[in-house]
C-alpha cells in the first residue's frame, strides 16, 4: 500500500483484499479514528476498493485479527455522505472508528459543489480529536489529493481574521487558488496541480 502523511492525514489508495488485515493493522496503530472514503466499492464494471467494514448494523466482519462491527448509522449533514461508527477489536484492545463515504464523487473528476467536501473534512476533524486522518479512494492519488488539498485550504482559510477575508464570488476563489499556485510554483520549485491550469 502507497501513502503519504501530511498535517495529520494520510493518504492511501483503496484497500485491496489482500492487504485488508494490513490497512486495518496501520489505522489502529497509527490511532487514527476517523476514516474519510472517496470512492464506491464498485464504479461502472471497475472494482475500486474492496469491502474492508460490514455493511448491516451489528454485523461483524472478520479481517485477519480484526474484528470490524457495524455500531450505528448517523445521520447524513451533506445529502451525500454515509457516516458508520465500527467498532474495531483485536487482542485485548478496542477502538471506535468513524467511517465517512461520499460514494457521489466520479473518478477523474472534481466536485462541482466544495461544500460537501469542506463539511467533510471539518466533521472528520471535529470527530478525530487531533488523531490522524485516513483517507482514500481507490488509487489514493486523484480524488484523495483534492480532499488533502480542501483540507489545507480551509484550515488555510480559517486562519484568515474575518475582517481581513471579505470574499463574496467564485471567481474570487478562484483567483486566490491561482495566486497560491503560482506563489508556490515560484518561490518552492515544485510543481503542483499541474493538471489543474
Amino acid at each position: 500500500m502507497s501513502g503519504i502523511f501530511t498535517e495529520g492525514i494520510f493518504s492511501f489508495q483503496g484497500p485491496l483484499l489482500e492487504f485488508v488485515g494490513d490497512f486495518w493493522h496501520m489505522i489502529t496503530s497509527e490511532k487514527s479514528s476517523v476514516i474519510v472514503m472517496l470512492c464506491n466499492f464498485n464504479e461502472g464494471k471497475h472494482e475500486k476498493c474492496c469491502f474492508y467494514l460490514p455493511k448491516e448494523k451489528r454485523e461483524v466482519g472478520n479481517f485477519g485479527e480484526f474484528k470490524v462491527t457495524v455500531k450505528e448509522f448517523k445521520p447524513d449533514p451533506f445529502d451525500s455522505i454515509k457516516h458508520t461508527v465500527l467498532d474495531v477489536k483485536w487482542d485485548d484492545k478496542a477502538a471506535v472508528i468513524n467511517h465517512l463515504a461520499n460514494f457521489n464523487w466520479p473518478d477523474h473528476t472534481a466536485p462541482l459543489n466544495a461544500a460537501p467536501t469542506i463539511g467533510m473534512f471539518k466533521l472528520s476533524r471535529s470527530l478525530s480529536k487531533g488523531a490522524p486522518i485516513t483517507v482514500h479512494c481507490s488509487a489514493g492519488i486523484g480524488r484523495s489529493a483534492t480532499f488533502v488539498v480542501h483540507a489545507h485550504f480551509s484550515a488555510l482559510v480559517e486562519q484568515i481574521p474575518n475582517t481581513i477575508i471579505t470574499i463574496v464570488s467564485d471567481p474570487q476563489y478562484v483567483d486566490i487558488l491561482q495566486q497560491l499556485i503560482t506563489h508556490h510554483r515560484r518561490y518552492e520549485k515544485k510543481p503542483v496541480l499541474q493538471w489543474w491550469m
